[in-house]
Order: structure tokens, then C-alpha cells, then sequence
């Protein structure tokens, strides 16, 4: 059995248990209270433990809480980029935000937040910079859609959904000549009948 020179870390790793615990048992409400209690004690000894952070993380996503997931994902990856089950966990939490984002209705405020998040780490897809598109068109700001589904056509070229967001904004700003133009895009790249609309190689 452990022996504890220091007595507080006994009680650490006790109240570490149980927050395990609480976790296992999917009562993530109190999970995420002990496991944020435990992170104070913690800090106040001096100590960062990147397994805790992953297991905050964790307990943040099942109840929801993206943002605050992710970023303790990051968190716990910044002191320990090679842990394995993080690795995994972070790819898990990052899928959840490519998800949520692809069904969010264009008023949900949170999109610019956790747009950002995935673009700060290059983990914006397609569908996360239209859920972007979207908001900006929602909030009236046409000229920065634009510019975003602009960079979406250059990057991914074989995004048939890219190419006619970005003709409905050229249609809202008043330039049917150019939303034309996208949609001949966006219907040459439904011509395209190879896996993922990829092309070989313009050999010119």
C-alpha cells in the first residue's frame, strides 16, 4: 500500500477517486465540480496535472460545454502533446464542434467563438467556415462573408456548397453577373464524378 509523506497528497489523490468516480458513473455535474475543485488545490500546491485538465475536459464535453472543453483539451495537450488517450479526446471534442456548428442555425451566437477556436488550431472544415458564412450573412456583414467563402472556393475548390454560398452573397450584395458565375461553378463541380469531386492533376 502507498505510503503519503505528505498527508495533502493522500487527500488529493482520495478526492481524485471519487471525482473519477462521479465520472464513470456519468453524474458529470459533480464530476466536473470535484475535478474543478481539485485543479484550485492543486494550483494553490504548485502542481499542473495534464491528466486532470483531460479529465475536466471530459466531464465539460458530456455536459455540453464546448468551449470550455476544448480549451482545457488544449490545456492538458500544451503540457503533454504525446499523451495518446488526450490525442484521442481532443479529435473527439473537435468533431463535436464540427458537428454542432454544421446544424447551427445562422443567429446561434456562439458560432464566431467556436469558429475561432477550431481556426486558431486548423481545425476548421468546409461545413465550420459556411456555419461562419452563415452567422456573417445573418448579422449583415456581407463583405466579410465574402472575403471568408472566398478563401473556402481557393482552399477547397470541390465544395459544390462553398461555391453557391458564395453566389448568394454575391446575389445579396447585387451582382447576379457574378453569383452566375459561382453557380456555373458550383454545377461544374456536380459534373465531377470521381470520389470527393477530386480531379487528376491538370497535366498543363
Amino acid at each position: 500500500m502507498r505510503t503519503y509523506p505528505d498527508l495533502r497528497m493522500r487527500a488529493i489523490h482520495e478526492a481524485f477517486g471519487e471525482a473519477v468516480q462521479a465520472a464513470d458513473e456519468q453524474r458529470y455535474d459533480e464530476a466536473l465540480s470535484r475535478f474543478t475543485k481539485l485543479r484550485s488545490t492543486l494550483t494553490s500546491l504548485g502542481i499542473t496535472s495534464a491528466h486532470l485538465l483531460h479529465d475536466l475536459a471530459i466531464a465539460a464535453d458530456n455536459l455540453g460545454r464546448l468551449e470550455e472543453a476544448f480549451q482545457l483539451m488544449i490545456d492538458s495537450l500544451r503540457i503533454d502533446p504525446l499523451a495518446p488517450n488526450a490525442q484521442h479526446s481532443f479529435d473527439v471534442i473537435v468533431r463535436r464542434i464540427r458537428l454542432y456548428l454544421r446544424d447551427a442555425v445562422a443567429s446561434d451566437e456562439s458560432i464566431p467563438r467556436l469558429h475561432a477556436l477550431l481556426t486558431r488550431t486548423a481545425e476548421a472544415d468546409v461545413d465550420a467556415h459556411l456555419s461562419m458564412a452563415r452567422h456573417l450573412v445573418f448579422r449583415g456583414e456581407l463583405e466579410k462573408a465574402e472575403a471568408l467563402l472566398s478563401a473556402v472556393t481557393l482552399t477547397a475548390p470541390a465544395s459544390r456548397d462553398a461555391w453557391l454560398a458564395a453566389a448568394n452573397v454575391a446575389r445579396l450584395r447585387g451582382d447576379p453577373l457574378k453569383a452566375a458565375e459561382l453557380e456555373a461553378q458550383a454545377a461544374a463541380q456536380a459534373l465531377v464524378d470521381v470520389p470527393y469531386g477530386v480531379r487528376d492533376p491538370d497535366p498543363n
